[in-house]
């Protein structure tokens, strides 16, 4: 019995080594540490490396609107060694903007969105206006500058002022919220465009001040993005993207694992404890990412913006 019991234990512990020694899968995140896009892509990974029992590994390659990330994912071996953490802006609003482009989500299979949060509209608590009506008289009367640290939220942004009337204020880009989220506490910008992940805490501590929300909840001192245009909600999204180059097995042993994670306790507990909220039982996105592909660009078109090279 104990010789058996000897074998059964060497056989578990031969096998536990086996399957922590498979490769390691890099995450690729196509953004800056610090974002939405990168806590998101950090706890997945550290979900998928506990209940996979492989290492999964983050990389942030940021750059041109997530673009340098995406080609990155498309140039590796089909082989399920690399996953990209895709994004609003990264996985459908580059497609709407950019009238060329090495790679977009068409190549890939999706499983988005996951997580999403309220963009939301911020400002320096040095100007002088506590609400959005005191924002839109200041900016009529000022030459004000404002930021996004994606592409989508810089969409966002220009639809909005335009319904304002506030087209002359100048958008200042940044790669990643980090330093944008700087330049607006300390002034050097004047508002911003942000996920509600990122700037919750700091309004909170009165280092910024939240005038306007995207989400479909009003708070006391905030407008929302529906007061502006009536219908519009706006939420940056994150998900998971697998070459569809990639073998079956291999896509589908990681996105059951994906599916789980929304029923996953400590997952939900994780995410909600950060302000995000989950997508329940996401399946794959090619069909609602191609709804929201054409909503936008019908909106990019009734607006009469160019795509860039």
């Amino acid at each position: 019995m104990k010789a058996n019991m000897k074998k059964l234990l060497l056989g578990l512990l031969l096998t536990a080594h086996t399957v922590m020694a498979a490769p390691p899968v890099t995450v690729v995140v196509p953004f800056p540490p610090g974002g939405f896009v990168d806590v998101f892509g950090r706890n997945i990974a550290r979900y998928l490396s506990v209940t996979l029992q492989q290492d999964f590994v983050v990389v942030n390659k940021g750059g041109a609107d997530g673009r340098i990330g995406m080609d990155y994912v498309a140039q590796q071996p089909a082989d399920g060694s690399h996953i990209l953490i895709g994004s609003t802006g990264v996985t459908l609003f580059n497609r709407v903007l950019y009238s060329r482009l090495n790679s977009d989500y068409t190549a890939f299979d999706n499983m988005v969105p996951m997580v999403r949060t309220p963009i939301v509209f911020a400002v320096s608590m040095r100007l002088p206006a506590t609400n959005l009506s005191e924002f839109v008289k200041l900016a009529r009367d000022n030459k004000l500058n404002c930021a996004g640290s994606s592409a989508s939220s810089v969409f966002v942004g220009k639809y909005m002022f335009k319904q304002l009337a506030l087209n002359h204020l100048q958008f200042v880009p940044f790669k990643g919220s980090n330093d944008m989220i700087v330049q607006l506490i300390s002034g050097n910008i004047d508002c911003a465009f942000e996920t509600n992940l990122v700037t919750g805490p700091l309004a909170q501590d009165r280092k910024i001040r939240v005038l306007a929300s995207g989400g479909q909840y009003k708070s006391l001192d905030q407008a929302l993005f529906s007061d502006i245009v009536p219908g519009l909600n706006f939420y940056n999204w994150s998900g998971v993207s697998i070459l569809k180059t990639v073998p079956t097995a291999e896509k589908d042993r990681i996105f059951s694992a994906l599916r789980n994670a929304a029923r996953d306790l400590v997952y939900r507990n994780t995410m909600t404890a950060l302000g995000l909220e989950i997508v329940e039982n996401p399946p794959l996105g090619e069909t609602w990412l191609n709804s929201e592909y054409q909503k936008y660009e019908n909106l990019r078109q009734q607006l009469g913006i160019s795509r860039l090279d």
